[in-house]
């Protein structure tokens, strides 16, 4: 087996593992329950907890391993919702609280709602991370 035939292997091993797909499952039904109770309406506690959900994982304890962490991690979209991104969203948190319940309540296919988001770009750090995210669990 080549060195990138090995790397498939080991990520299909993880990506297939049920820890690793609960982990994301159970942060993305926490993240879901915080948009349904706070939609629009997120304190910066609220925010922090929601992007913390929407990015927790549980990823290998070593490079090319398959072996689990035994503790999970925020890194399933680094560096899209840490540092100067998440920073930033905080910063204009009434402008993203607008922003994720356009998105979060839009029409079901709510590509309206993303075209005039990016089309607007007030949201400094949200990319294309933030809305995708939020329509992902939206349609999940």
């Amino acid at each position: 087996m080549g060195n990138w035939d090995a790397i498939i292997h080991d990520f299909r091993r993880v990506s297939q593992n049920p820890t690793f797909l609960a982990v994301r499952k159970d942060a993305e039904e926490m993240a879901r329950h915080l948009l349904d109770r706070k939609c629009g309406r997120f304190t910066e506690d609220d925010f922090k907890r929601f992007l913390d959900l929407i990015n927790t994982e549980i990823t290998p304890s070593k490079t090319n391993s398959y072996e689990l962490r035994s503790y999970e991690v925020r890194t399933r979209f680094r560096p899209a919702f840490m540092g100067k991104n998440r920073n930033s969203m905080i910063k204009i948190l009434d402008e993203c609280n607008r922003w994720i319940a356009n998105l979060w309540l839009s029409r079901p296919d709510g590509l309206d709602i993303l075209d005039q988001f990016w089309k607007e770009s007030s949201v400094n750090g949200a990319g294309t991370s933030l809305p995708t995210a939020i329509m992902y669990l939206r349609d999940c």
